[in-house]
């Protein structure tokens, strides 16, 4: 029993030995190191070490200048403007379909003639939308044919915008983007009930 007892004291103490001198010789190797090569802190690390480019971006270059997006819309500093109530309109005839088709100027009034105008059958409510429409002028940014399409007794759209024939200036570089904008002046009508293509 007591042999046995020295056998794992022996046993205990040489574990002990060889931890303290690996401990040791550990100690030793980093402090001959150079203080750059040592482990980092996790705070100090985001610091030092130097994250490798993605590839395929190492020699992309963008110069020039920015360049804005011109918007294509009603210009609402102009005066004069006058916004089509659609609540009046129903109370002037709730079941109208009324169409126009316009051109818009390359100083972005808008243009048309009795000629343009289907309002068969509802002539007080296509009156009264012609008397706001001649009053909207955009942005000159672009010109050409547009279409109103309005339709008050749908469940769905009741206005349906065709904007297919008109055609950025060529004065505008190509290089410009031009989004389109508000394109109506309507009061009362909810976006969802509006359809512009």
């Amino acid at each position: 029993m007591r042999r046995h007892n020295q056998i794992i004291l022996c046993s205990l103490g040489a574990l002990i030995v060889f931890c303290v001198f690996v401990g040791l010789f550990k100690s030793i190797q980093l402090a001959r190191l150079p203080f750059d090569e040592m482990s980092l802190p996790p705070a100090e690390a985001d610091e030092f070490l130097e994250i490798p480019q993605r590839p395929g971006v190492g020699r992309l270059v963008i110069t020039g200048p920015k360049i804005d997006p011109l918007i294509f819309s009603i210009d609402l500093e102009r005066t004069g403007l006058v916004p089509i109530d659609w609540r009046q309109l129903q109370l002037v005839d709730p079941n109208a379909v009324i169409t126009i088709n316009a051109t818009i100027d390359e100083r972005g009034h808008i243009h048309f003639t009795q000629a343009d105008v289907d309002m068969a059958g509802h002539p007080e409510a296509g009156i009264f939308i012609q008397n706001a429409i001649r009053t909207w002028t955009y942005k000159p940014y672009k010109s050409g044919r547009i279409q109103f399409w309005f339709n008050l007794p749908s469940k769905g759209r009741k206005l349906v915008i065709d904007t297919q024939g008109i055609r950025r200036r060529e004065a505008i570089p190509e290089r410009v983007p031009i989004y389109h904008g508000r394109l109506h002046l309507i009061e009362g009508l909810a976006g969802s009930e509006i359809h512009v293509n």
